[in-house]
């Protein structure tokens, strides 16, 4: 019986060592590292690093220029979810592509260059699907003029057109060698000219300046009202 009760007993005692005290259990999930990864293409990929190097300071820890495994040019992105969201790298996303391309970006052509938002879990598809609906809506990208005539107006907007842009599951990414990245910090001058040369810096402006208006009135391609804003600030679950 003493024998059983010293088994008992030791028994008892390990069990307990080997669970980690309330405060001990705290302290190694503060200490679990917090990073989460996401993946967009859209043209020459080096343009799509300049958009979300926007934003890093909200949370983003890397940005790599690089190739998914079926030849797509594609960013990867890793951040800090507890400062940064999935919400938010999408409105940096919709901000730096035409989504109404297919077939490439700009003077970017052929499948490689297709817009797409690559996602690997549920919760990334239905964020991106949502987003791709709000700002599809919100007619920012639609024409900005029909037969020579503005479509602007004090409460009018631009007439939607539709998106073409993937949600798809995430495949292997392989980034380019270090050469190849950080090209827009590493020569601002020469990032600029070919933002210009290509039409990113035109097409961005003809579809989200503020435009003056007769009698006074500015119209304001993206707002709060058409969800462009929303969208964009990442404030939508």
């Amino acid at each position: 019986r003493r024998d059983a009760m010293a088994f008992a007993l030791a028994l008892g005692l390990l069990v307990c060592s080997s669970r980690p005290a309330p405060a001990e259990a705290d302290d190694e999930q503060k200490m679990a590292p917090s990073r989460a990864m996401a993946i967009f293409s859209g043209g020459d990929a080096r343009f799509l690093q300049a958009a979300f190097e926007d934003i890093r300071y909200k949370g983003i820890t890397a940005i790599e220029v690089g190739r998914m495994s079926d030849g797509t040019r594609a960013v990867r992105v890793t951040y800090d979810p507890k400062r940064c969201t999935y919400q938010m790298l999408l409105g940096a996303y919709w901000r730096s592509i035409d989504p109404t391309d297919a077939q490439g970006q700009f003077n970017d052509r052929g499948a490689e260059f297709r817009p797409v938002v690559w996602v690997s879990i549920d919760t990334e598809r239905d964020l991106a699907e949502k987003s791709l609906k709000m700002m599809e809506s919100s007619g920012v990208y639609g024409p900005t003029e029909v037969k020579g005539m503005l479509t602007v107006g004090k409460e009018t907007v631009r007439p939607p057109v539709p998106f073409f842009t993937e949600i798809a599951s995430a495949l292997d990414f392989q980034p380019t060698p270090a050469d190849g990245q950080d090209f827009c910090k590493a020569d601002r001058k020469a990032y600029s000219s070919l933002r210009d040369t290509t039409g990113r810096a035109k097409f961005s402006s003809d579809h989200y300046d503020p435009v003056s208006l007769l009698g006074g009135y500015v119209y304001f391609p993206c707002t709060g009202k058409n969800l462009c804003l929303t969208t964009f600030n990442g404030d939508f679950k």
